[in-house]
């Protein structure tokens, strides 16, 4: 319609205007359904660890996987077996691979790095035991909550 009175005005050329004088865009309109919260923010050495199986051929293998909350750090082993025992090695392995302290590891309630509810056994479980010689809290996700430990799971 403005070409009719101006002839020379072009799309181009306006759109050239409307950013030399920043109303390019439309002002943001802060929508309560987008606003999500943030998540709290927690210092280096939160670790989530988790397992996963994988097929091997005929075999089964079985993968190791701990991540960083915060920074992201990656580190993941196979093993032939998950039993208490690889868990607590993969664990020592983590704490000798990272140049920071581990202040806290999450995992999930499997019999690798956790006692089931129950059971009356009087020696301590061997990745608590690792833990504990290093000074981190062991947290437990709720069960059937595997978004909770989410790190690891995708």
């Amino acid at each position: 319609m403005l070409q009719r009175f101006i002839p020379h005005l072009t799309r181009s050329s306006l759109h050239r205007l409307y950013w030399r004088y920043g109303i390019s865009q439309l002002p943001r309109q802060s929508d309560e359904a987008t606003d999500k919260p943030s998540f709290k923010h927690y210092p280096i050495g939160y670790l989530h660890m988790g397992i996963c199986e994988v097929l091997a051929g005929e075999s089964k293998a079985y993968w190791f996987v701990a991540v960083d909350r915060t920074f992201k750090f990656v580190h993941a082993q196979l093993y032939r077996e998950a039993q208490q025992e690889q868990a607590a090695e993969f664990l020592e392995d983590v704490l000798q691979q990272l140049p920071y302290r581990v202040h806290i590891v999450l995992t999930d309630n499997g019999s690798q790095f956790a006692k089931r509810p129950g059971t009356t056994s009087y020696k301590p479980h061997r990745f608590d035991v690792v833990c504990h010689r290093h000074g981190i809290e062991h947290r437990l996700t709720r069960p059937f909550h595997p978004w909770t430990n989410g790190q690891v799971e995708r």
